[in-house]
């Protein structure tokens, strides 16, 4: 025997059995709730058969729906499996070979079910809107399309069909009634026994079983992509049928037999189930899994479904497979209705038993000191939020009622004084609460403390209750850095910054350097936005209140006076500068003339300041003297303005001028000998003779003019 998989020979034989429905059977609705017990079976036959190597069957599990219910479900040494993005379920009996070996070559699986089977029509006066469909969902993504060559929207028969009938409806759901009138009306229940067919070959015939007409009435649906399916049932007596189920959005699922009505025109089978029959599968083309991770598609699953493998010998021909179904008419099975309390201690119910499909349940729950009711629970899912709750019992209910327990939160500030907490109170388990702490002005919030232990450093803690704490917001006073710094230029010293605490006095001050005599302090000054500053206070002690972090800027300034002297022209003498730099020094400027040099006068700024070589100042602001020297040799003769006379001279020299003012006669180092105030004379004579021999000019001054020349004294 081969063992491994791929060395195995796949034969995949694949029966699917469809057994006639007959328009004459009993097709009519049941008037009651009827109840069964099912054996669906299958019987392996292998006796021609000793190389099988695995087999997989599958048989559909009806599930519970609003069309039935299925209890006390059994199926020994079977699994249970879902059909992928389908309402399915089915069980896998899987066998390997040596499981295989174990067994009888002749061997039943077999699937048990109670079934409580009631009739079913929809309320068409519930529908008050037709809602747009949402295309993401898993009903329209799975029950609009193609299936294979078995549904087909756009074949251009049903094209044809679909849009002459599109043009007389109102709706989707006028056009779904009328497509179920059109294809009762237009075809037949023509074949029997024969299995699901092609849309191709169903319309070729005009009609089929009753699987193929609801093939043409659900891809006339998806022709309008109206979701649609079949729904695949096992009658009582052993016989199979199909109708189909469309999709209203917010509505659910609508039936709809087209067979029934083909056969019974005068009935109504639109929106009705007639109770007679178990649904075992919905829709076509199921994905099915016959082994782990080993997928196949099923056209139809209604019976069962199964495939073997051989050790690659091809021995299994003969292998056989036969569907047995019993099923028996059993008195209606009570159904439990089954009551707790959670947690036990929450409260107490009542109101739980057995039940008949059909009876009304009513149910109570009673609430325990500490506790609340939240709600009927069953598997997890909220039922109901009434305490006391009445329902119709359709199937088995295990219904607990969910209690939560009160919890109380208590919140407190430390220090009390720093801020407010609020977020208090009694809370259910499970409960979100809010613990808000807010400081008050200058104090900052640090973190929760339950019952001593750091939970959060959150103001706004949120968190779900499941026990009573005792909560506390820890605050403290803000620290805030007072920043001092400044532009001194050397003059001082700056003091007083730091940190404080909020409300706290400081005071910064600014220091002037006593040695630095030109220095002052400007003001103080406040760092704002984006690098500016703005003016505080001139005074350099500056008191204030600590509420924010703040920088200052303590500005000073200087006087340092820059006295500047210079001859003119340069090589015309030597300037000298004497005395300090502070406010209030006085400052001696003195211009010593070179050889052939004679000094005239001091100016500043075009002013003449000064006529002597040397002057002093009080020192009060920046100074820009210029000392004007003529050279001996640019004293011309030709200056009549002025005579002086005789010259060279022993002594006595006369000065003729209209109207001269004053005299001045200097050496050839510049410095003033005489000085004669004329009072504007016309002519005076000046006595040299005291004077030693040399070149002397003399500077003679009236109204408007000076007018220089040179004499020589000699004896």
């Amino acid at each position: 025997m081969k063992t491994k998989r791929n060395n195995e020979q796949f034969i995949g034989v694949k029966i699917v059995v469809i057994l006639l429905c007959f328009c004459f059977s009993a097709l009519l609705p049941a008037q009651s709730i009827q109840s069964y017990h099912f054996d669906n079976s299958v019987r392996i036959n292998r006796t021609d058969c000793s190389s099988l190597s695995q087999l997989s069957v599958l048989i559909p599990l009806p599930e519970t729906n609003q069309y039935q219910t299925i209890i006390n479900e059994t199926f020994p040494n079977g699994q249970f499996v879902a059909s992928w993005n389908t309402p399915n379920t089915y069980i896998r009996f899987l066998f390997d070979s040596e499981q295989l070996s174990a067994l009888d070559t002749v061997f039943d699986l077999t699937v048990s079910f109670d079934a409580i089977l009631h009739p079913y029509i929809f309320d068409f006066s519930e529908i008050s809107n037709i809602y747009e469909y949402n295309t993401g969902s898993i009903d329209y993504s799975m029950n609009t399309g193609n299936c294979d060559i078995y549904i087909l929207p756009n074949h251009p028969t049903i094209n044809s069909i679909a849009q002459f009938i599109w043009s007389s409806s109102s709706d989707i759901l006028d056009y779904a009634r009328r497509c179920y009138e059109y294809v009762a009306q237009n075809y037949s229940h023509v074949t029997s026994n024969t299995g699901i067919h092609p849309l191709e070959e169903i319309l070729a015939n005009g009609g089929g079983d009753s699987d193929d007409l609801t093939s043409i009435y659900i891809s006339l649906l998806r022709n309008k992509s109206i979701p649609s399916r079949h729904v695949v049932t096992i009658k009582t007596d052993g016989t199979q049928h199909v109708f189909a189920e469309f999709y209203l959005e917010d509505y659910g699922w609508i039936p709809v037999d087209v067979t029934y009505k083909q056969c019974y025109p005068t009935e109504n089978y639109f929106g009705v189930f007639d109770g007679n029959g178990i649904v075992v599968s919905r829709g076509l083309c199921l994905t099915l899994e016959y082994i782990p991770g080993f997928c196949h598609q099923c056209v139809i699953l209604q019976d069962y479904d199964w495939f073997y493998w051989d050790d690659g010998t091809n021995q299994c021909d003969a292998i056989t497979s036969e569907h047995i179904i019993n099923s028996q008419e059993i008195p209606q099975p009570q159904l439990i209705v089954t009551v707790s309390a959670n947690p036990d201690d929450g409260g107490s119910v009542t109101g739980g038993g057995a039940f008949y499909y059909g009876d009304t349940c009513t149910i109570s729950a009673s609430t325990n000191s500490g506790f609340e009711f939240m709600c009927w629970r069953e598997n997890y899912n909220w039922i109901s939020g009434d305490s006391i709750y009445t329902f119709v019992v359709t199937d088995n209910r295990n219904l607990a009622a969910r209690f939560l327990e009160r919890f109380f939160i208590t919140v407190t500030a430390e220090p009390e004084a720093f801020g407010t907490v609020s977020g208090g109170g009694p809370y259910l388990d499970g409960e979100s609460c809010t613990l808000r702490a807010t400081p008050a002005t200058g104090y900052d919030f640090l973190y929760w403390t339950k019952n001593g232990i750091q939970v959060s450093t959150n103001a706004n803690y949120h968190f779900s209750v499941h026990e009573s704490g005792d909560f506390v917001a820890h605050f403290e006073i803000q620290h805030h850095t007072i920043t001092t710094t400044g532009y001194t230029h050397n003059c001082g010293s700056i003091s007083g910054g730091g940190v404080y605490d909020y409300g706290q006095t400081c005071t910064i001050v600014a220091t002037v350097d006593p040695d630095e005599c030109n220095c002052f302090f400007v003001g103080w000054f406040r760092e704002l936005e984006h690098g500016f500053f703005g003016f505080v206070s001139n005074d350099p002690v500056y008191t204030f209140t600590v509420t924010e972090d703040i920088v200052f800027l303590a500005d000073y300034d200087r006087d340092d006076y820059r006295i500047d002297a210079v001859a003119d022209p340069v090589e015309g003498g030597i300037v000298t500068i004497d005395g300090g730099n502070c406010r209030g020094d006085t400052i001696t400027v003195s211009i010593i003339p070179n050889e052939n040099y004679v000094f005239q006068n001091w100016t500043e700024y075009g002013v003449i300041i000064s006529e002597e070589p040397s002057f002093s100042f009080e020192l009060d602001y920046d100074h820009w003297f210029i000392a004007h020297l003529t050279h001996i040799d640019d004293i011309t003769e030709n200056n009549t303005a002025i005579i002086a006379y005789p010259n060279p001279t022993c002594g006595p020299i006369k000065i003729s001028n209209t109207s001269i003012r004053e005299v001045k006669i200097f050496n050839t180092l510049g410095v003033m000998v005489k000085y004669i105030c004329v009072n504007h004379k016309e002519g005076i004579e000046i006595d040299l003779s005291d004077l030693p021999n040399g070149v002397y000019v003399i500077h003679a001054t009236n109204e408007s003019l000076r007018l220089t020349r040179q004499v020589v004294k000699m004896n």
